[in-house]
This record gives structure tokens, sequence and C-alpha cells, in this order.
């Protein structure tokens, strides 16, 4: 007895072999519609309350993003200038590539410049945004004039 794997394809002029197939649950329609792709037979599904990775990752356990995130929100004690301050680490990496680029580090210097650009966008991105148009700030001299007329009258 032959079991036809249900991914061989048949060529042209062969016919399918009679005998059930081992991927079925049994001969019927209604069990062969149950049966298909992302819809295991359903001796072969998970149980309730079971789950399919039962040794994965345990409730309440950090990525390293997370781990990453605390330790550099956590203060450390360094000494800056010869006195021993409590910064955060990102500070100290500033002061130690700040260090590295005035001794000669060429990538540090590459970083530092690059760090003062970022800065400069995001401040020219701010300031884009509380700009006011011309139009604007006429609208807001008037508003301003009205509330101070209604405040001098009370």
């Amino acid at each position: 007895m032959t079991a036809v794997h249900p991914r061989i394809r048949l060529r042209p002029g062969e016919t399918p072999s009679s005998e059930p197939s081992l991927h079925t649950d049994s001969g019927t329609a209604e069990a062969q519609a149950e049966v298909g792709y992302c819809r295991p037979p359903k001796e072969h599904r998970f149980k309730p309350g079971h789950s399919g990775n039962p040794k994965g990752r345990r409730r309440g356990s950090r990525n390293i993003a997370t781990i990453v995130a605390e330790v550099l929100a956590k203060r450390i004690r360094t000494k800056i200038d010869g006195e021993s301050q409590r910064i955060l680490p990102t500070e100290a990496l500033v002061h130690v590539v700040l260090r590295k680029a005035l001794g000669g580090d060429r990538h540090a210097w590459e970083t530092v410049f690059r760090w003062v650009e970022e800065g400069e966008a995001s401040r020219d991105r701010r300031d884009a945004v509380r700009s006011f148009s011309d139009r604007e700030q006429a609208i807001l001299r008037r508003m301003e004039e009205r509330f101070r007329e209604r405040s001098a009258g009370k």
C-alpha cells in the first residue's frame, strides 16, 4: 500500500491513486474541507490552554532595547575635570567622544560634526514650526489689541 503525497504533481496522462492519503482524517468531503492551508487536522491542533511554544519567552522578560534604555537612564559616577559628578551615561559618552576628537581622532570629529548638524537641523525644524507668517503675526497683534482693550475696560 503506497500513500500519495498531496504535493506531488501528476504528469499528463497519469491518474491519481485510489488509495487514501495519510493527510486526511477520513475519506469524507466534510473532513477534507476542514483540513488545508493553516487548518491542520483536529488531532494535531493545539489543545485549549496550551501554547505552541511552551518554552518561549517568559512573561516579564525584557528585550535588549528596554535594557539599554534603562541603563542609559541611570546616572553614573564619573570624574570630569578632576571633579566627581553623577551624570547620565549618554553625557559621559559625549565627553569621551569630544576628548578623543580634541586629541585628533578623525572618526570622533566626524561624530561630533554629525551631532552638531543634527542639532542645527532639529533647531531649524523647531523654529520653522514656531515662526508665523506676516499675515498670522498681524492677526495675533489684532487679537492682542482686543484683549488689552477688554481688560482695560473692566
